[in-house]
This record gives C-alpha cells, structure tokens and sequence, in this order.
C-alpha cells in the first residue's frame, strides 16, 4: 500500500504534459495486458504444432541456428576444468551473481543476504508433484532427476509465486531479495556446459548423462513454466536470451535433438511461444531504449532464423534486422561509446 501511496505520490509532482503521457502510456499497457488475459482464458496458450512446421524448424535446409559446430577440439588442461563444471550443473549446484555453489532444489535453504533470509522452499512434497507434472509430459517415469526450483532466489530464499500473471510479478520491493537470480538461472546458460561436454568428451560419465539432463532440465522449466506465468516470463529480455541459449544448445546437441520428433515437437512449440511473448512485449521506450530492447530484436531474430515455416518468422527477422540497425544509430554515438 505503501509502495501505491509514492507512486500516486510522484505522479502528482509531474508537470500536467508528463503526467498525461504517463498515463496513456500505462492505460495502453493494461489494455495490452487485458488483452493477453483473454486469450490465454480462451485458450491462446495452447499451441498446435503441425508435422510440417517441426521438419522445418530448427535442422530443415532453411533453418538457421545462432551457431554452427565445425570440429571438434584438444582440450588439453581444460578438460578437468569442463568437467568439473559439467558435475555441477549435472547436479543443480549453480553459482550466479555471487552466489557460490548452491544446490537449487524444493528443499533449499538459503544463507540470506546482508541480515535478510526468506523460507520460500516449498518442500519435498511440491517436488514430488513437479516430477509427477514432468512425468505426465513425457508419459513414462524418471528416475534420478530432483527437480529444479526455478521461482526462487537462492541467495535470500524468497521465492515467487509461479501462478502469478507476469505483469504482475513484483521485484524490488523486499531487502535482501534479488530477482535477477532466478533470472539467470531460467536464461539457461549453463546448457553451453553440458553442451561442450557432450560433444567433447562423449565417453565421459558427465558427457554421457549431458543429452539426457538436457531433456529433463528442458521438460523441467517448461512444466514449472506455464507461458506467461511465473517471474521467468516477466522480463522480455530474459525471455528473448532463454530463446537464443536454447538455440545454440540445440546445435551443441544435433545429434540428439534432430531425430527425436517428441522433443523436437515440445521444443518447437516452446520457442514459438517465446517468440510471441517477446513481440507482444517489446521493452520500446522512445526516448531510452537500451539493452532490453535490443535483446527483444536479436532474440526475435534468432528465433525467425530458426522457425522458418512459421507465419510470423519472416516478420520477426526483417522487424528485428531494421531495429537492429536503429538502434545502432541511436544508441551508439559517433566515438563508440554506448549509451
């Protein structure tokens, strides 16, 4: 209430022209939010994949993924230090923002941060019915898989609701709770690791169980993830980096992915619906658009790339290539620097 009692507040001591185009701005926004609303209610989110659009996208002749894998290397010295990185995201032990290793599941127990530590672990019980959720997805029993606690700030321990609509996700409103953490987590940049060590060093015990904690790691999020629910789908950048991470890892892992048209399905869909988020939530502001904005435009252009049997593909490279180059022009000045 209080935190609604200083935004009134602040808006009253706007001059009467900003005031009025703050609040056109934020009614567009609701009507936009509304809008979304209703078509999840009238079943948006479901999306039906034809066989047609999954033999094109991501591996078909004119699919272009982010990067493209030439040959193989000699590690040398490096080998240990892959692996042992690989044995940590094999296990959910993930170290972000300054975190150290901490193992993320439904049972945490955060240190807190600076005096300030939260229980939002659901416990044992919510990760049983995650897996069960998983399970009902892939229609068969996993076994040896503890689920991920997406929705949780590991370092402090607050956990977001995962049934909470996006726009009305909160952040920056409690001491000690950092929203950037799971935010990171849910960017999915560790797949590079499991990706490096499957194609690496395939006879290794860690590159051996890579191709297959990608597929659980992946039904994992988007079972915890319904479309825009939850704090993963609230930033549009974030979405826009998780669609390119799940990009570069589909190459790492071609020779899994490409022949497995159950994966390749789930997959398609979900990167379809990332691609609508981003473009129904571009971060555009006229007068300061920055690093989001263009994240929106590289992620829609990753994504167009790769989905190049969908209807809006071509529409998301050739908009993402002409904000590219704008935003360019307006944000980088004559010297280099980036503003």
């Amino acid at each position: 209430m209080r935190f609604r009692i200083g935004l009134v507040r602040r808006g009253l001591a706007l001059p009467p022209g900003e005031l009025i185009r703050r609040a056109r701005r934020l009614t567009v926004r609701v009507a936009h939010d509304l809008r979304q609303r209703v078509q999840d209610a009238l079943g948006g989110e479901g999306i039906s994949i034809p066989g047609a659009l999954v033999e094109q996208a991501l591996y078909g002749p004119e699919a272009v993924l982010p990067v493209a894998w030439t040959e193989d290397c000699d590690l040398g010295p490096e080998r240990d230090t892959l692996l042992d990185a690989a044995r940590h995201v094999l296990a959910h032990r993930f170290d972000l923002l300054g975190s150290g290793h901490v193992t993320v599941d439904y049972s945490l127990r955060a240190a807190g941060l600076h005096g300030h530590r939260y229980n939002g672990s659901p416990g044992q019980d919510a990760a049983e019915a995650q897996l069960h959720r998983m399970e009902h997805l892939l229609g068969t029993s996993i076994e040896g898989y503890d689920p991920i606690d997406w929705h949780i700030d590991f370092k402090s321990g607050y956990r977001w609701d995962p049934d909470q609509w996006f726009s009305a996700v909160a952040w920056g409103h409690l001491p000690g709770v950092d929203v950037k953490v799971p935010w990171e987590l849910s960017r999915f940049q560790h797949l590079g690791v499991l990706g490096l060590t499957h194609r690496l060093v395939p006879d290794s015990p860690e590159g051996e169980a890579a191709s297959v904690e990608l597929r659980l790691q992946l039904v994992d999020w988007l079972t915890a993830n319904p479309v825009r629910r939850g704090v993963n789908w609230a930033m549009p950048m974030d979405v826009a980096l998780r669609g390119i991470n799940w990009l570069m890892a589909m190459e790492l892992f071609r020779n899994v992915v490409e022949p497995d048209q159950e994966l390749r399905t789930l997959l398609t869909a979900a990167l379809v619906r990332h691609g609508r988020h981003i473009e129904a939530n571009l971060e555009y502001h006229p007068e300061r658009s920055g690093n989001h904005y263009v994240s929106n435009a590289l992620g829609l252009l990753a994504l167009g790339a790769a989905l190049p049997g969908l209807a809006e593909a071509d529409r998301w490279v050739v908009f993402a290539l002409q904000e590219l180059e704008s935003q360019i022009e307006n944000q980088v000045h004559p010297d280099g620097v980036d503003v």
